[in-house]
């Protein structure tokens, strides 16, 4: 296996146990902000089925845009097989294998991945901290994608570490808000509430929560208009070549139509000749 990452994060064990439970669905706030940075769509999370000790497993599908690139559908479904474990109260073990089923060959590999999570005591982060690592591996079924499998294990792995970071970054992010609505506010000083109403921010202190939501909605937008824009232009191109190719066969089409008509005019000359 490759390893994809290694970060610390400030939350406890029992916390990030909690946040992975909604990992890859919508039933945290975790969970809400990883499906809209990966951009999952139309999201089914089936229930945790086992115990905490030989672990607990579920799928999870849904459906993600794939880029404008040759050969790519518009759109594809994606599976995700999770599986939970505590070992101890110092290690937590996530195992995902991913399957990306509509691309080419997406039938044929599997992304395996591999997250260990030591708490502070075991992994030598901070107090109350954990030490995470991820480790990606390619599996291919059969050899219907030998010619490919350097290619697809390439692009597998960069797109592994990518979620990977992605989801260590909200991670830390909804600890940090969850900590601050945590905190009671500071009192106001003198003359604030003329400030929030002259037009102040209203997105820090207590509300750094939404604020973290409302950049992530942001985020998911300007990802969607730039993959938006991407396709457009690609449809441009598109439509151009096909016109050229239109042209140049009406082209050779009233070309070739001149020519029969001239060979069936030089076949009747030849039949009053004779």
């Amino acid at each position: 296996m490759a390893e994809s990452l290694s970060t610390s994060l400030p939350l406890d064990l029992n916390a990030l146990e909690q946040a992975l439970l909604g990992m890859d669905c919508e039933d945290g706030r975790f969970g809400r902000l990883l499906c809209s940075r990966l951009g999952y769509q139309r999201v089914s999370a089936g229930r945790w089925e086992g115990s905490e000790e030989s672990g607990l497993e579920r799928e999870v599908s849904c459906v993600v845009k794939c880029p404008p690139k040759p050969m790519l559908p518009d759109q594809t479904r994606v599976v995700i097989r999770q599986r939970l474990q505590r070992q101890g109260g110092e290690r937590l073990l996530l195992e995902r294998e991913v399957g990306t089923l509509d691309i080419p060959y997406g039938e044929s590999f599997r992304v395996q991945e591999r997250w260990v999570a030591l708490a502070s005591a075991a992994g030598g982060g901070g107090d109350g901290g954990v030490q995470l690592r991820v480790w990606s591996y390619v599996q291919f079924k059969g050899r219907k994608a030998a010619l490919m499998a350097s290619k697809i294990r390439s692009h597998a792995l960069k797109k592994s570490r990518k979620a990977a970071t992605a989801a260590a970054e909200l991670l830390a992010r909804v600890a940090s808000a969850e900590e601050e609505e945590e905190q009671p506010p500071p009192p106001a000083p003198p003359g604030a509430a003329f400030t929030a109403g002259a037009g102040g921010s209203g997105l820090g202190g207590a509300g750094g929560g939404r604020g973290a939501e409302l950049q992530e909605q942001y985020d998911a937008l300007f990802e969607e208009a730039s993959y938006l824009k991407r396709r457009c232009a690609q449809l441009e191109r598109e439509n151009a070549r096909l016109e050229h190719g239109r042209r140049h066969t009406s082209k050779d089409k009233r070309q070739l139509l001149e020519k029969v008509a001239e060979l069936e005019a030089a076949l009747v000359a030849e039949r009053r000749k004779r």
